[in-house]
């Protein structure tokens, strides 16, 4: 039997349906291991995998490393900025907010740098001045010792 004939449960992808309160009707989605958890699962009346040849391609697939940073962190400012409330934003709305959150970002490590630098500055500032004092008490204490001997 062929996958594409199979008859798919739509609970298999479909996690909820519903009706929100602006009046348009919403899908939310399985994760695509659910699906094909269930898919690679199914057996034939002798108790044999239905597609093990599906299942070998699927699994050599998913072990393959797909993941790649900056297009997950994309997805996730992506998720920051599409909250249910603004689900209907135009993509050149979503690219508008994603630079924002760029720029954002960018000043944020700028101005990271900036007072680790200052912290570095004053830091070295504290260290000198002490050395300094130190030297000043100690030059003190030898004037005062010059000063106590006879000429």
């Amino acid at each position: 039997m062929i996958y594409a004939a199979g008859i798919i449960d739509q609970s298999w992808y479909i996690k909820n349906k519903y009706h929100a309160s602006n009046g348009n009707n919403h899908t939310e989605y399985q994760q695509i291991d659910y699906y094909w958890s269930k898919t690679l699962s199914l057996t034939t009346s002798f108790g044999l995998p239905k597609y093990p040849t599906l299942s070998k391609i699927v699994k050599n697939i998913l072990i393959i490393s797909h993941g790649n940073s900056n297009v997950a962190r994309g997805f996730s400012i992506n998720e920051h900025n599409v909250t249910e409330n603004r689900t209907l934003l135009s993509l050149s709305s979503i690219n508008g907010l994603r630079s924002t959150w760029d720029v954002y970002n960018q000043e944020q490590l700028s101005l990271k740098s900036l007072a680790d630098r200052e912290k570095e500055q004053s830091e070295k500032y504290e260290h000198t001045n002490e050395e300094m004092k130190k030297l000043i008490d100690r030059e003190n204490q030898l004037l005062s010792k010059q000063k106590g001997l006879p000429r």
